[in-house]
Formats: structure tokens, C-alpha cells, sequence
């Protein structure tokens, strides 16, 4: 039964566009894993220094860094 519900998931996820490569049609559930794989290929694309699964392009990495929501904020006294 357990592989009965894993095919049923499959079934009901959604596919979903490659931010990187428009060809590339990926299950939802996947997309974070397929975008560190394929941001590779992309050297105008920058991993966030907060969160590895934000890939930035390389012209918005400082003021994504500005407003990240996974940034760590440290008072230096």
C-alpha cells in the first residue's frame, strides 16, 4: 500500500517550469533539488549566503541580501 500512495502523490503533483531552462519541466515536489543541479549550468546565478536554495542572479545578490528573510541578524558590540 505504501507504494500505492507514493504513485498517487506523483499523480498529483504538478509539473513546473525551470527558472534556468524553459525546456526543463520538473515535478514541484522536485524543483528545489532539479534548481541546484541545473543552476550549475548557469553562471549568472548565485547561491544566497543565508539560504542555498535561493539561486539570485548575479546583478540582485546585494539587495537580496539586504532583504532575505533567512538572513542572520548579529549586533557586533
Amino acid at each position: 500500500i505504501p507504494f500505492k500512495s507514493a504513485i498517487m502523490t506523483r499523480v498529483m503533483d504538478q509539473y513546473v517550469q525551470c527558472p534556468f531552462e524553459k525546456s526543463h519541466q520538473v515535478l514541484a515536489s522536485r524543483l528545489k533539488f532539479h534548481i541546484s543541479k541545473c543552476c550549475v549550468n548557469c553562471p549568472e546565478v548565485v547561491n544566497c549566503p543565508f539560504n542555498a536554495a535561493h539561486q539570485i542572479p548575479k546583478t540582485e545578490i546585494e539587495q537580496h541580501i539586504t532583504v532575505c528573510a533567512d538572513r542572520i541578524h548579529i549586533d557586533i558590540n
